[in-house]
């Protein structure tokens, strides 16, 4: 089903991303796909490393060691931009692209479920974006509760008539095997509706 993980990845923040990151693992696993870590960077020097070419350097091993640790295929991609907050979003969608990937794990902090049904009615969005499970949180805001699920989004835009093309029987198949992780725990509403009211 999935032959290409993207994976962003702040380097200055790994140990805040070990669900994330485990996901990403587990699900290269299933489906034998590879995991390509990505991460965008200014010029100036970060908490990472002091210029992109020593943060290239740096993801590479990251992504080497964990290929190696648990088996599986990877790669790495560092993408400099002067101004990271104005064209992050964007250089993460061409990297998308790019790369050939088929899927997208990353832990963040967005707005919720109403937030995107404004936008898209108010603005004629054509893209939402939202994670599986509700995986993420803001690793800056200990207790953030995470990204808007998926599976709720696609179940309220369906409820309103709006076409996903996506089969949310099977993208709950997914989230099942997410909170299935060990540690695994959901931001999904959806998963507590019983199955059969599901279409």
């Amino acid at each position: 089903m999935y032959s290409k993980i993207l994976v962003p990845v702040d380097l200055a923040h790994t140990e805040k991303m070990s669900k994330t990151l485990d996901t990403a693992v587990y699900i290269a696993k299933h489906y034998n796909a590879t995991l390509s870590y990505i991460t965008v960077t200014n010029t100036a020097p970060s908490a990472a490393a002091h210029d992109p070419k020593e943060l290239a350097e740096k993801l590479n091993t990251f992504a080497r060691e964990h290929g190696k640790l648990h088996g599986i295929d990877t790669d790495s991609k560092v993408i400099s931009t002067s101004d990271t907050a104005v064209e992050l979003e964007n250089r993460l969608l061409e990297a998308i692209k790019d790369t050939g990937a088929d899927l997208v794990i990353m832990g963040s902090h967005s707005p919720g479920i109403g937030d995107k049904l404004h936008f898209l009615h108010s603005n004629g969005a054509t893209t939402l974006e939202a994670s599986a499970a509700g995986l993420g949180g803001c690793p800056f805001a200990p207790g953030a509760t995470g990204n808007t699920a998926t599976e709720d989004l696609i179940y309220a835009l369906q409820g309103g008539h709006i076409e996903t093309d996506v089969n949310l029987p099977l993208l709950l198949v997914a989230t099942d095997a997410i909170a299935a992780l060990p540690g695994g725990q959901t931001a999904s509403h959806l998963r507590n509706v019983p199955r059969e009211r599901v279409r």
